[in-house]
């Protein structure tokens, strides 16, 4: 995640978000049009990035607990249960806080990023590992309300299932793979849409450390593994 990125820039200084500027109250705020440090500009920005959207399509400047709502009314899928690059949303006595989830790591706790209105030190954006506890997942102050889903996840399914092992094939949903692939496994492929022979040599080592036949072939299997639902 690069904090550069338009995704995390205001539209008025020339990036995709939609979101205020990040708090300037303790001077944490990387450079004017910033939406850090902010749960919901950072929430934003990366859910569209893993969406691979090429702007920030999904969720709004809203506050933090409205944002469950506003991605169902969009369209989007909602759920009790994790999946990698979901948004995770809580209310509060205040405006509520967002998360997302770069990855489940058991039943009961999840790895996520996540940026606050009142974040005072650094960094603007943290790696937290929530617990799930009496069935609902914690944040001081909060209750859970529940994950949005990326879009799409059943057609990307198809696309990916239509793939063979080292086919050079262009796709944007292809980047979406590399983004979490890249999350997931600590690579660094090229983030340019081709299923070509380093992404499937990724594939294969995600296939190969979860027992799955490793084809390199990104198969309804190995994409339901990857998103955390194998």
């Amino acid at each position: 995640m690069d904090i550069h990125s338009k995704y995390y820039i205001t539209k008025p200084y020339g990036g995709y978000s939609p979101c205020i500027q990040g708090n300037p109250k303790f001077g944490l705020r990387p450079f004017p049009g910033s939406v850090l440090p902010n749960c919901v500009g950072y929430a934003v920005g990366r859910f569209n990035e893993l969406a691979g959207e090429g702007s920030c399509k999904y969720l709004g400047n809203r506050n933090a607990a409205e944002l469950y709502d506003l991605g169902i009314s969009q369209g989007l899928s909602g759920g009790s249960a994790p999946r990698p690059g979901a948004l995770i949303v809580w209310k509060t006595s205040g405006a509520g806080h967002c998360a997302i989830v770069e990855r489940p790591v058991d039943d009961n706790n999840i790895i996520t990023t996540e940026s606050g209105w009142n974040y005072y030190t650094e960094p603007v954006v943290r790696t937290v590992q929530r617990r799930k506890t009496g069935g609902s997942w914690d944040y001081p102050g909060g209750t859970f309300i529940g994950f949005i889903y990326q879009p799409e996840e059943e057609d990307i399914m198809k696309t990916f299932e239509a793939y063979k092992s080292g086919e050079a094939v262009k796709d944007p949903e292809v980047l979406r793979l590399q983004i979490l692939l890249n999350g997931l496994q600590g690579c660094r492929l090229t983030k340019d849409s081709y299923y070509g022979p380093a992404t499937t040599k990724q594939v294969e080592k995600w296939q190969a450390d979860h027992g799955i036949k490793a084809t390199g072939t990104c198969d309804q299997v190995t994409w339901n593994s990857i998103l955390g639902k194998g």
